[in-house]
């Protein structure tokens, strides 16, 4: 499970201080939750979408929606998600009221990316698989050597 926090929220630019890279990289399967963290001044998140970016790639199996009647959000990244894939999103967020600078425009937006890591191939597997038993071999060999030198 992949958690990101929101350690902080900046009302004047929108952006976000998060535990993680601004690029979080997370696993085929995985469920993200994003959670606020209590001195963040910021009171909500309204939405989390895709944001509209050549490269982004919907990776979702469950898209991100609030978890029950928190402030909390959860997805879940589907296991056909391409490799390496990203997904470039928004997180429109509330400020805490009387921290906002700019009231005429309530909702801020932050844009970080989720990025897919590569699941490992059968074919990495059948060649590490290779190599282990090659080194085996090369050790049994080895000991075999050494053994009839004592003698």
């Amino acid at each position: 499970m992949a958690s990101i926090t929101i350690l902080k929220g900046d009302p004047a630019t929108g952006k976000l201080t998060l535990d993680c890279p601004n690029r979080i990289k997370v696993n085929k399967k995985e469920t993200i939750h994003w959670k606020i963290d209590d001195d963040s001044g910021v009171k909500s998140i309204s939405n989390i979408q895709v944001k509209a970016a050549p490269s982004s790639n919907v990776i979702f199996s469950e898209i991100p929606s609030r978890n029950g009647s928190s402030g909390n959000w959860k997805a879940k990244i589907d296991k056909d998600s391409p490799d390496n894939s990203e997904f470039h999103y928004s997180i429109f967020w509330e400020p805490e009221e009387g921290t906002d600078p700019n009231p005429d425009i309530p909702i801020k937006e932050h844009d970080p990316i989720i990025a897919v890591k590569p699941s490992p191939s059968i074919l990495r597997f059948i060649i590490l698989l290779l190599l282990s038993l090659l080194g085996l071999s090369a050790l049994t060999l080895y000991l075999k050597k050494k053994v009839t030198k004592k003698r």
